[in-house]
């Protein structure tokens, strides 16, 4: 079987995520990404994650957020986040924008919306939050 998540770390020490599947495996995938990053990062520094549709759409919300909220509970003290997500022509952003809300619990979590081909902008972005973080 596929990733249904391909994951690599770039340049800049940002976490890059492409979605392949939007199943319950892929959510799986997904969170297991995350605790593993979580499991090594240092409690005060920022972790960037560019987050990008593959064309797969939006992966079972109710699953997802469940999912989210255990991996919250798991992690209390995590880091705090800065997300670039790249979202396709067909995914509705209020329901991104509404997602994002939702998994940002405690508030020291920044997300940023992107279309597909704004890839560079977003992770300028995610570089000048790094710059901006590394100032405080």
């Amino acid at each position: 079987m596929n990733a249904g998540v391909e994951y690599q770390l770039l340049e800049h020490n940002i976490h890059d995520f492409v979605w392949r599947r939007n199943d319950r495996a892929a959510v799986d995938e997904y969170i297991a990404h995350l605790a593993r990053i979580y499991d090594t990062a240092p409690a005060q520094q920022t972790i960037f994650w560019l987050v990008r549709d593959g064309g797969t759409g939006i992966p079972p919300i109710r699953y997802f957020l469940q999912q989210v909220s255990a991996l919250e509970k798991r992690y209390p003290q995590r880091p705090p986040t800065r997300a670039a997500v790249l979202y396709g022509t067909g995914i509705r952003l209020t329901l991104l924008n509404a997602l994002m809300t939702m998994t940002n619990l405690y508030g020291r979590d920044h997300t940023r919306f992107f279309t597909l081909d704004q890839y560079d902008a977003a992770v300028t972005w995610l570089i000048e939050q790094q710059q901006v973080m590394s100032v405080r």
